[in-house]
């Protein structure tokens, strides 16, 4: 996810000089749409104990984090990883 991400910045960053064809820009933008259909999937696809962690329908989910009744730590996974819940889109 990190490294889909930080692809998608170095893109967008590209068309900022001002030297890139129309022709370099749509090949940059088809490969931003290639890498959000990389972010969307594994936002839909990732589980872990058969309970799907990115797409945000886990909610609250609880994990033991020590060996006694109570050493639990609470983490929200309420919101998706998505590439449209994380603001990614197209260079245009």
């Amino acid at each position: 996810l990190t490294s889909s991400l930080q692809r998608i910045r170095t893109l967008a960053v590209q068309p900022s000089t001002g030297t890139m064809s129309s022709s370099d820009q749509a090949a940059l933008q088809k490969e931003v749409a290639q890498q959000i259909q990389e972010v969307n999937g594994i936002a839909s696809q990732t589980t872990y104990n058969g309970t799907n962690i990115l797409d945000g329908s886990a909610g609250i989910v609880g994990f033991q984090v020590g060996a006694n009744v109570g050493q639990t730590i609470n983490l929200d996974l309420s919101k998706s990883m998505s590439a449209a819940s994380l603001g990614s889109g197209s260079l245009a």
